[in-house]
């Protein structure tokens, strides 16, 4: 009876430990993936919009530049 017992609690002593540890991992683990995920949708937000305005700056010279090229063709058409 006394092996039994034994047996029991050395039982439960790996099942409190191992629970432990899953505990810590997942306590350790849940604010890194949390921030991992926000630094990573930042940086992704953060290029896009770079990137977006980038390409506007681009369209407004190619637009004014088309608005100056069709300005200059109608002075130079006679009346």
């Amino acid at each position: 009876m006394a092996t039994n017992d034994r047996t029991s609690l050395a039982v439960s002593i790996k099942t409190r430990i191992l629970l432990s540890f899953l505990t810590l991992i997942l306590v350790l683990s849940v604010p890194i993936a949390v921030l991992g995920y926000r630094v990573i949708k930042k940086d992704i937000i953060e290029t896009a919009e770079r990137k977006v305005l980038s390409d506007l700056m681009v369209a407004e010279m190619v637009y004014t530049g088309e608005i100056e090229r069709i300005g200059q063709a109608l002075r130079l058409a006679p009346p």
